[in-house]
């Protein structure tokens, strides 16, 4: 796997490609192709080419709230059930 870097693209006026990747198991899934397109030092997001461990830090935090949610859910569900039992 290459070198993957996060950065905030901003004002950007070079040639830029991508193409939309249909996949039943995602909302939708794209590639973006920046070529030869300067990125100032400020723009990068954590360390030259570690923008895949920023990418599961930001994943991990959406899998923490979605457990947490459906944990919630349920505990609702077990209640509602409870309430049920006592009528």
């Amino acid at each position: 796997m290459p070198d993957v870097t996060s950065n905030v693209m901003v004002d950007v006026t070079s040639d830029v490609t991508s193409n939309v990747t249909p996949d039943p198991m995602t909302v939708a899934a794209c590639e973006v192709h920046f070529d030869n397109t300067p990125v100032p030092a400020e723009n990068v997001i954590g360390e030259v080419g570690g923008g895949f461990k920023v990418a599961m830090n930001i994943l991990n935090g959406g899998r923490f709230s979605m457990g947490t949610s459906c944990a919630g859910a349920l505990k609702k569900l077990i209640g509602m059930f409870e309430y049920d039992e006592l009528l």
